[in-house]
């Protein structure tokens, strides 16, 4: 996966990252294909890295002020499906940079919202959300646990509950 044309080569923490926020899938918003492939017994990928702003000083939005370590950066590199890539670099005017980095920033923001990763700004809005799941927690423990009044009623549907819960 690397550019032959232009001889520029994200390092392989860059690549990971990559597929990493792809979460396995073209970041085409309106396209969403699978990257990995089951053929028989083989698993394949058919991802591909499309640089943004091109590495050729003459590609698909080209900018010859960006240097060679600014073009293989994370930043100016988005992972699609091979129909995409081509598509967007052969009508490039029809995909601006600001396009395609929108579309990186969203697949990946829609990958963490999956996950339910939050971010916070500092510890006191990280300790208010864990604060919450903290009580809820004791909330869940206190009711269906095993400390609960039910716990010595075998009819009680508590323990299975309490099996959910957790």
């Amino acid at each position: 996966m690397s550019c032959s044309k232009a001889r520029i080569n994200p390092s392989d923490t860059t690549k990971l990252r990559l597929f990493a926020d792809s979460g396995g899938y073209c970041q085409n918003p309106s396209c969403l294909r699978p990257l990995f492939k089951d053929i028989v017994d083989d698993t394949i990928h058919i991802a591909e890295m499309a640089h943004v702003i091109s590495a050729a000083n003459d590609g698909p939005r080209a900018d010859s002020g960006k240097t060679n370590e600014e073009k293989a950066a994370y930043s100016n590199l988005i992972l699609l499906c091979p129909s995409c890539h081509t598509e967007i670099d052969k009508a490039d005017k029809h995909y601006p940079e600001v396009l395609v980095q929108t579309w990186k920033a969203e697949h990946k923001d829609r990958i963490q919202k999956i996950f339910g990763i939050i971010k916070c700004q500092d510890r006191s809005s990280a300790r208010r959300i864990a604060q919450r799941f903290l009580r809820e927690n004791k909330v869940i423990f206190d009711e269906y646990g095993p400390m609960s009044e039910d716990r010595f009623n075998p009819e009680s549907s508590l323990p299975k509950l309490w099996s959910i819960k957790i």
